[in-house]
């Protein structure tokens, strides 16, 4: 009889099962960032930057499940993947995976880094139990098992992964961002408030980044320290999806930063009715101060 949530033994084989298929995946896209390929356009996305894929997402996807496969069956899991329809087995099984085969496809298809394989284990209770973020362009691979920590896997070495807790010399807050951010309802109010911010924690600033995927956004808030990564709730589709953040919920936590919705509150990673995220929001900071300055800088009127 299968256990009702995998066991500490099952999830620390599902994590190797997971850095292996992460592993194969990036070393495919890696092999393909140089070459021109043909974009197709997905009908029904909420933003330019879900819209698009490439043959090598679907191909990523395809060797991501293939090394997944058997642990379906083995584990009693369920799958729920950016390329392929959801079939709703995360709702009957007791974890299901999630996998975004190559998070980030708009800097992929312009050249640049910014994109990750991100794949996790989340419960039928929507908690991510292990997030793994393979970077194609640099090597690096960002692995954590709730209640494990965090761990940073280069060059076949291993080492912890966590917030650094020395004070940084005063510089300035990293705000990571959608590129649709600076389209956004208030923009110019809340960079506004949250260079107030910067300056009441000792900083010298704000420096907006829209570079890259919502994977790697996240994982620069504990790599590019003091940092914020979110998303505003919205009543509209998107907000980014479930396998946008499942990944990096665990691995962040683990690491010591704040993941979580907009509020606070736990990011619901099984949600009933969609797969989007946009009623709950997202955000992602270093620390719980930083993310309560969000907040804050978001309780804003619209641009003038």
């Amino acid at each position: 009889m299968i256990p009702e949530s995998p066991t500490e033994t099952e999830l620390e084989q599902l994590t190797q099962t997971a850095i292996t298929a992460a592993l194969e995946a990036a070393a495919y896209i890696a092999d393909q960032a140089d070459r021109t390929h043909k974009v197709e356009r997905k009908s029904e996305a909420a933003s330019l930057a879900s819209e698009v894929f490439t043959e090598v997402d679907l191909r990523s996807e395809e060797i991501i499940i293939n090394a997944l496969k058997e642990s379906l069956t083995k584990f009693g899991l369920g799958l729920l993947t950016e390329e392929s329809e959801d079939d709703l087995s995360r709702f009957e099984k007791r974890a299901f995976w999630c996998i975004d085969p190559l998070d980030g496809s708009l800097p992929f298809i312009e050249g640049r880094p910014g994109f990750a394989v991100s794949i996790a284990l989340v419960s039928k209770g929507g908690r991510s139990l292990l997030g793994v973020i393979a970077d194609p362009s640099t090597g690096r691979l960002y692995q954590a098992r709730s209640g494990n920590g965090a761990t940073l896997l280069t060059n076949d070495s291993e080492s912890v992964w966590q917030l650094d807790q020395t004070p940084p010399e005063p510089g300035r807050l990293n705000i990571f961002a959608d590129r649709s951010f600076s389209s956004e309802e208030g923009y110019r109010r809340i960079l506004e408030r949250l260079e107030l911010a910067a300056y009441e924690f000792g900083l010298h600033g704000i420096h907006v980044v829209a570079e890259s995927g919502g994977a790697l956004n996240a994982i620069r808030c504990i790599e590019k320290a003091p940092a914020v990564y979110f998303k505003r709730p919205k009543l509209t589709h998107g907000g980014g999806s479930l396998w946008d953040f499942a990944a990096s919920a665990c691995i962040v936590h683990e690491a010591g930063g704040v993941a979580s919705a907009f509020d606070g509150s736990p990011l619901p990673l099984n949600r009933p009715d969609s797969t989007y995220m946009n009623k709950a929001g997202v955000l992602y900071a270093s620390t719980p101060d930083l993310a309560e300055a969000v907040r804050d800088a978001c309780k804003t009127t619209p641009d003038q």
